[in-house]
């Protein structure tokens, strides 16, 4: 962050050890754009965008049910004060917002919609981080259908095998993340379904994960998860395809 800033002209670097303590310097200094890559989102996000509004815009990088929710709920506080706030900036929320809208564009309302995200990710060598591994946790942990109010969803359901545009292949499954809450927002559909290529699709991982998805339900097995997760180091890998494309479908 420090090499950031040197290249921002009058940018200046504050450290703070706590999302309260950034949040109080935050209404000191009344910034133009407020930028949270700090995770997990479901903690930092709040109290940094109540500290931006009325005056700051905001942006960050969640992509977990809870911390997006919580966020687009404060919508109308932001338009009052003629602010924007931003969530999913790192992820497929605003691609897949996008595809919903125009898929319902002049058409009756949506019964049901499916989002289905493709991505191709690229990976650099070193640990996962606390800010990715408490999305994924929290993704893991949450409900996978909107309907009305969310509802549970087994993750890994409802495998789909979508084809892309250079004839390959890829497995996609439910796996409950920011683009569920965009997809239930941009269409107003009374169900929705939200699937993507990293959910498992493996029989015998998809057994499993009942009992692991209930430990993850209470906060101590979460945090405990989030912490291992965060610890884990990956190998650097290309990208498996070119295309990234997300999926949708409205019936």
């Amino acid at each position: 962050m420090a090499e950031v800033a040197a290249r921002v002209p009058g940018a200046t670097t504050v450290v703070a050890a706590s999302a309260d303590e950034m949040a109080e310097r935050i209404r000191q200094e009344r910034p133009d754009v407020v930028i949270n890559t700090v995770g997990p989102f479901a903690e930092t996000a709040l109290p940094l965008v109540r500290a931006c509004l009325p005056t700051s815009h905001y942006v960050d990088l969640a992509n977990d049910v809870e911390a997006l929710s919580a966020l687009l709920d404060l919508g109308e506080d932001a338009a009052a004060a003629d602010r924007t706030l931003v969530s999913g900036a790192g992820f497929g929320v605003a691609a897949a917002e996008s595809v919903v809208v125009k898929l319902c564009e002049g058409r009756p309302p949506a019964a049901e919609v499916r989002v289905d995200m493709l991505p191709s990710l690229g990976m650099e060598d070193g640990q996962v981080g606390e800010a990715l591994a408490a999305t994924l946790v929290d993704g893991l942990a949450s409900p996978g259908r909107g309907q009305g109010e969310l509802a549970a969803a087994r993750l890994g359901d409802h495998p789909m095998t979508p084809t892309l545009p250079d004839g390959s292949q890829v497995k996609t499954a439910s796996l409950p993340l920011g683009e569920l809450v965009a997809a239930h927002r941009a269409s107003g559909a009374p169900s929705v379904f939200s699937a993507s290529s990293e959910a498992p699709t493996s029989p015998a991982v998809r057994a499993v994960l009942p009992l692991g998805i209930a430990v993850l339900r209470i906060q101590a097995g979460r945090a405990f998860a989030t912490r291992r997760l965060a610890q884990v180091h990956v190998k650097a890998r290309e990208r498996p395809r070119e295309h990234w494309r997300p999926a949708g479908q409205t019936t």
